[in-house]
């Protein structure tokens, strides 16, 4: 992905499907759950949120830093976010 290519609404239907494809189908994040706990709300297990941020590693060649705060990873619009900062797509 490039930055021609980036949106934030891009990342986030990227993401929903990256929790549907580790959770083998069994978990699909519904497009009408947005907001501050949209990831939180899935029910994933810590296995399961495990398997979900080494996949978006994986698609988005970035590394999770120990310091993310735990908002980022409770939300498809903020993930999206950081990933976008990440990414150089926005400041």
């Amino acid at each position: 992905m490039n930055a021609q290519e980036y949106s934030s609404e891009l990342l986030i239907s990227r993401l929903r499907t990256l929790v549907t494809n580790t959770s083998n189908g069994r978990i699909v994040a519904d497009r009408e759950d947005p907001g501050a706990d949209s990831i939180r709300n899935l029910g994933l297990d810590s296995l399961g949120m495990l398997t979900f941020l080494v996949a978006v590693e994986d698609e988005f060649g970035i590394e999770w830093d120990d310091e993310v705060p735990k908002e980022v990873l409770a939300s498809f619009e903020r993930m999206a976010d950081y990933i976008a900062r990440e990414l150089g797509f926005v400041n």
